[in-house]
């Protein structure tokens, strides 16, 4: 799995945007979550290389802060890697991750809005 120093924010460009996003898509997304499902742990590192990028650009763009956005990226994907069973009947790997990290994301900004 790569490191959350060599994730790149922004997709490089549109073209691989669009590769990366059909590699989530349609059997081949599904047989991934199939495989994450069933604690395989080569499939997650796939998973992640392929969606951490994402992940962490939809938290920053919540959470704003680098550290803090990097640290709740990987509390993400520990928590998706736990609940992989639930997520392998899903379809869209892209959208369920995606929504999960959103979600996450607001909810610790609205507990640090608080703490101000």
């Amino acid at each position: 799995m790569s490191s959350e120093a060599d994730i790149e924010v922004e997709p490089d460009s549109l073209s691989s945007f669009t590769d990366w996003l059909a590699q989530l898509q349609g059997g081949a997304g599904a047989a991934l979550m199939t495989r994450m499902g069933a604690a395989d742990q080569t499939a997650f590192g796939e998973f992640y290389d392929l969606t951490a990028p994402r992940v962490l650009a939809i938290v920053r763009a919540v959470v704003i802060d680098p550290e803090l956005s990097e640290e709740l990226t990987g509390e993400i994907f520990l928590e998706f890697w736990k609940t992989a069973p639930l997520h392998a009947r899903e379809f869209e790997p892209l959208r369920s991750v995606a929504l999960f990290a959103h979600y996450r994301a607001e909810q610790r900004r609205t507990l640090l809005d608080g703490r101000r």
